[in-house]
This record gives C-alpha cells, sequence and structure tokens, in this order.
C-alpha cells in the first residue's frame, strides 16, 4: 500500500488519558488545525506514561512509519512526566542540559514572584540535536527534532499551552518548511435549535445528488455542525464547495448561525455590538451560566449590564419584585414567570433586552405536569414580551448547556 506523499501521527501520553480520568482534547485540535493547511493525520494513539519500555517502542514505531510524529504530554516536572526521556531513547539520543533554557524557566517563575522549585530543572533538559518551542504560558517548553527528513514534535498535555504553541511557532514552521502542501478544501455550517437527524434530513438530496462533496454531521450539546469537504486537488473544487454551501445554508436558515470557529455567543456579542443595544439577564435554573456566556468576550461590559440569579422563590421576589401571587399561582417554572423574569431584568437593568430563564434540570423535582427537562425561556424588547416552552434531554450539565444555547439563539433572532 503506497504510504501518503506525508503522513502525519498523534500520540496522546497519559495515563489519565488510558484511565478516563482526562479527555483528550488536543488529538482532534491538532487534526482539525492540520488538514487545513493540507496536512492529513492518519492515526491518533493515547499511550500511558507506564511502563517506560512500552513508550519508547510506541514513539520509536511511530517515527519509523510516519514522516511526522507530534507528541502531546508528558513535559512536566514531575516524576511522571517521562515523554523527553522516552524520546531520547527511542531515538537513541542523550539528555543534555540547556542552560539558555534553564534560564528561561527561571524567568518564568520569577516573573510570577515565585520560586522555581529544584524538580522544573527536568524541563530544561533536551535530547541532543532538540529545538525548543517556546511556551508563552507555561513552564513547560516543547520539543522538536528533525532526523532523515522526518519531523518529531512534543508539545505539553494542557490545551491552552499547547494551542498556544502551536499557532506561535509550530504553525509557522509547517508553512515554512512545506511551503507546496495544498490545504484542504472545506467549510464548517453551525447550527442550533436542531436535532442532528432532523439536520441531516433537510440536507438529503444534496447529500445524495453532491457525490463530489463528503459531507459530515457532528452533534455538540444545542449544536449540530455540518462540514462540507471536496477533494482538495479537484480544478473545480472552490466552486463545487461554494455552490453547494450556498444550497446548504439556504435549506438551514433560520437555524444556521455561524461557519468554522463562531460560536453563538460571540454571534450574539457582534449584533449586540452592531446594533449598539444592550441585554440583562435573569436566570434560575441556568445558575448564572447564562451570563456567563455572555461575558466571555473582552468588550463585554459595553453590552451586558445586568445578570441576577434568582434561584429561589424568595429571591425572585426579593431581588427582582416578582409577584408572590404570580408563583403561586402559576408556579416557580412557567410561561408567565419566565415573562415576568424578562420584564424586570430589562427593567432594572435599564436595557434593551430582557432575558428570563426558568426550569427543571433535575435530575429530580419533576412531576407528571412539569417534568424534568422542562424550561421556559422569555426575551423583552421594547414593547414586545414573548416565551418559548422547551422540553430538552440529558443529563444536568448538558440539559444546562442546551437551555443556554436555546436562550442565545432566541436573542440572536430578535437581534436579527
Amino acid at each position: 500500500m503506497k504510504k501518503d506523499p506525508l503522513s502525519v501521527e498523534l500520540l496522546s501520553i497519559g495515563t489519565e488519558l488510558i484511565k478516563g480520568e482526562c479527555v483528550d482534547d488536543n488529538s482532534p485540535y491538532l487534526s482539525r488545525v492540520l488538514s487545513k493547511i493540507g496536512l492529513n493525520c492518519r492515526q491518533f494513539t493515547v499511550v500511558p506514561d507506564f511502563p517506560f519500555s512500552s513508550l519508547v517502542q510506541t514513539i520509536r514505531n511511530s517515527f519509523e512509519k510516519s514522516d511526522m510524529v507530534i507528541l502531546s504530554g508528558g513535559l512536566g516536572p514531575t516524576d511522571d512526566d517521562v515523554t523527553r526521556e522516552a524520546i531520547a531513547k527511542a531515538l537513541g539520543r542523550r539528555l543534555t542540559l540547556s542552560p539558555p533554557l534553564l534560564g528561561q524557566i527561571q524567568r518564568n517563575f520569577t516573573k510570577r514572584h515565585l520560586r522555581m522549585p529544584k524538580i522544573n530543572e527536568r524541563q530544561a533538559y533536551l535530547p541532543q540535536g532538540a529545538r525548543v518551542i517556546p511556551n508563552p504560558i507555561g513552564s513547560a517548553p516543547g520539543i522538536l527534532i528533525e532526523k532523515r527528513k522526518k519531523i518529531l514534535i512534543s508539545l505539553p498535555g494542557v490545551p491552552q499551552e499547547l494551542q498556544a504553541m502551536f499557532k506561535k511557532a509550530v504553525l509557522p514552521y509547517l508553512k515554512r518548511r512545506f511551503p507546496h502542501l495544498v490545504p484542504s478544501l472545506s467549510i464548517r455550517l453551525r447550527t442550533t435549535g436542531l436535532a442532528e437527524s432532523r439536520v441531516n434530513e433537510l440536507l438529503q438530496d444534496l447529500v445524495r445528488r453532491e457525490r463530489k462533496i463528503t459531507f459530515g454531521f457532528y452533534a455538540h450539546p444545542g449544536i449540530v455542525d455540518v462540514k462540507l469537504m471536496v477533494e482538495a486537488r479537484n480544478p473545480q473544487g472552490k466552486n463545487i464547495l461554494k455552490k453547494v454551501e450556498k444550497a446548504a445554508c439556504e435549506r438551514l436558515k433560520p437555524f444556521l448561525f455561524g461557519k468554522e470557529d463562531q460560536t453563538l455567543e460571540a454571534v450574539v456579542f457582534h449584533l449586540l455590538e452592531k446594533r449598539k443595544q444592550t441585554v440583562s439577564v435573569a436566570e434560575s435554573c441556568t445558575g448564572g451560566t447564562l451570563s456567563s456566556e455572555l461575558t466571555k468576550l473582552p468588550g463585554s461590559s459595553r453590552h451586558f449590564k445586568m445578570g441576577v440569579v434568582a434561584y429561589s422563590n424568595e429571591s425572585k421576589v426579593f431581588l427582582l419584585g416578582i409577584p408572590k401571587k404570580l408563583i403561586r399561582s402559576h408556579g416557580a417554572v412557567s410561561e408567565a414567570v419566565a415573562e415576568a423574569l424578562a420584564k424586570q431584568a430589562k427593567k432594572l437593568g435599564k436595557t434593551d433586552f430582557g432575558l428570563g430563564v426558568t426550569g427543571i434540570l433535575g435530575p429530580s423535582g419533576g412531576t407528571k405536569e412539569k417534568p424534568v427537562g422542562l424550561v421556559y425561556i422569555a426575551v423583552n424588547f421594547s414593547k414586545r414580551l414573548f416565551s418559548q416552552k422547551f422540553y430538552f434531554v440529558g443529563e444536568r450539565e448538558t440539559l444546562r448547556v442546551r437551555v443556554v444555547k436555546a436562550a442565545l439563539d432566541m436573542l440572536r433572532r430578535e437581534l436579527k
């Protein structure tokens, strides 16, 4: 079988990954970013730190099979961080202390007004001939080795550190190293408010008709992504992709909220920015999560003015002035209370929009009339006050995410 022109393998290292104590977020991220520049990963492998001999053999085998191996994890200072030692042994190189690197690590601690523990000196040892990949936000440097036209890259396992290092140092290096790569042609369409099966149904005619396009459907809580892909070397690929994208967007309206890496909260933020409008929130079952999403981006204070978490009935009355009689008559989880929450949020926050959220996220507290997953979300804008009833399914945290996405989407639609 003919090997790909440039074959890439990803190794995620850590016993905690094997035991399920942590989730590997790094391999999907790396594969996604690499594919955008024309490098396709052929395999993900999760490897425990021990036995050490097994880790060494896995690295050696991967390096022999592939043109490029990217490792994540095991570059910390503790005794169970053995990736640098395993790389050195797998490639037959000695570990040597790098005084400049040690100085840099020491300076990183000094900047934070901390004394560097002796154990962190381990991070200043590199396999002979290796280059350092700077870590702008952590203490663990990365490792880059070129050998017989092959490349080994090792990065820390902390996703924020890995992503920062990859964007700032690794991507520019790969683009210089492989200037003739042909990036894959794809577009990701992001939808909310529909089940994955319904999204597929809306696009079914395109899936059957457009044979040169590969469709992928990816469900997350409250979000379904559609990825359209075409063979990069297809001379008409760009035009075909553009045509199918346009047709897919038409079918997905009004559930389509963004493309590529756009998030729902970012879309709402930019719509508020564009219209120079403001929002306040009164939330119950979401426990502050909605306010948190609306304040994720820098500059949110221009648009988000107030968030009240009124979890108990007493707090709804005391903090927001919701009439006791209204709660007694309709129940805390009701259309009437959701609308009252939205109205009071807008009034007290002195904003253009008010959002009100109330519901039952369980696992207990539901009844036959009002089951777990029942949620009411209300929006108050100008003299317009309206609400929507939802029945969500899932575990408590999944339900919380779904409710927040639904509330953001109601605000997005009203803004548009």
